[in-house]
């Protein structure tokens, strides 16, 4: 019987951006379907193409809302087989019109999603991108006194086998002047 082992191959001695990074994700996601895109990394590790196919309505769908209410985790989760990272998307939905509500509806029946995020580090990282996440609870209100959130909160999730990727879409890296509007403006060319 075959003896299987996993091994440490890396240390970590983090660069200052990583010591110092700041939390939270911006107001502005992408969701594309997973089967619409295809992906290229580079060696350093970054996604550095993304395509829609030849699909006629194959699109990245930008999903606005208001500062500092959207989230992102990514949980280890332990299996028998192997680890995986439950990366999760927590988006706050505004909406009021019949065509807000329909694209809500349609973001949570949507099998097989990619959601791109920015993050308040100033990275653009991508969920999903190998196996696809998809919506697994979402809850609303009216609420009751004028001041009540009156969004839609919906969860994204899925496993994967590694932690979020980081895209470089052109020549600047994280960190460098002119990545995050290089990375919208690649991201806006595909909706």
């Amino acid at each position: 019987m075959a003896t299987c082992t996993t091994k440490i191959s890396a240390g970590l001695d983090p660069s200052c951006e990583a010591l110092d990074k700041i939390g939270g994700v911006n107001k502005t996601i992408y969701f594309g379907n997973l089967d619409d895109l295809t992906f290229t990394t580079n060696v350093a590790g970054y996604i550095d193409s993304v395509s829609l196919t030849a699909s006629p309505s194959a699109y990245l769908y930008k999903f606005i809302g208001k500062t500092k209410k959207n989230d992102t985790k990514f949980d280890l989760q332990v299996g028998a087989n192997t680890n995986t990272w439950k990366q999760s998307v927590i988006a706050k939905l505004y909406f009021y019109f019949p065509s807000e509500r329909s694209a809500i509806e349609a973001l949570t029946s949507a099998d097989d999603l990619v959601a791109f995020v920015q993050t308040e580090s100033g990275l653009f990282e991508v969920y999903g991108w190998t196996k696809g996440v998809r919506a697994s609870a979402g809850t609303g209100a009216n609420g009751i006194m004028i001041q009540d959130d009156t969004s839609m909160t919906i969860t994204i999730d899925g496993e994967e086998v590694e932690l979020p990727k980081v895209l470089q879409l052109s020549t600047s890296i994280p960190a460098e002047a002119g990545y995050l509007t290089e990375q919208i403006d690649a991201l806006d060319a595909l909706c």
